[in-house]
């Protein structure tokens, strides 16, 4: 019996630390700061991803001597996922929705993040290209008006 135990809290320990590793990356990569406060020897942050496949990621840190880390997940509007660290090893997990929806979700989007992270870029440069196309036939036809008015068309 303590055998599973201690093997289903190894499996855990890793599975939170990869959601952990995860939800850090995206944030960092594709989140926005919403507060940053940096001084001698305390930095605080908080940065949120929302709307990502389903998910709103947030992440919170503040390194001091005193700690500590915060990740928040929430999966269709509900928080699913909260876990608080110092040290990643001993993190402790405030709370988790144990529904396999939203894990079966992010372990996708985890084990996918490469492809997704590709078709992003690739959506996001067709939207700046659309854009772009956009802003030239504005200026063409700014142009046009104006020359249309200076010959009183």
């Amino acid at each position: 019996m303590y055998e599973v135990t201690a093997k289903r809290i190894v499996e855990r320990q890793k599975q939170v630390e990869k959601i952990i590793n995860y939800v850090d990356t995206i944030v960092r990569e594709r989140g926005v700061i919403l507060y940053e406060k940096v001084e001698s020897c305390y930095t605080h942050t908080k940065a949120e991803l929302s709307d990502f496949f389903d998910f709103t990621f947030y992440r919170e840190s503040g390194y001091t001597m005193f700690g500590g880390d915060n990740i928040k997940i929430w999966y269709k509007g509900s928080l699913v996922f909260d876990v608080e660290w110092w040290d990643i090893k001993e993190c402790n997990v405030r709370y988790s929705d144990f529904s396999p929806e939203w894990q079966k979700k992010l372990r996708h989007l985890i084990a996918n993040k490469q492809r997704i992270a590709t078709r992003l870029a690739r959506q996001k440069k067709h939207q700046q290209a659309r854009a772009e196309r956009e802003f030239e036939r504005a200026q063409v036809k700014d142009k046009l008006l104006q020359e249309a008015a200076r010959l009183k068309l």
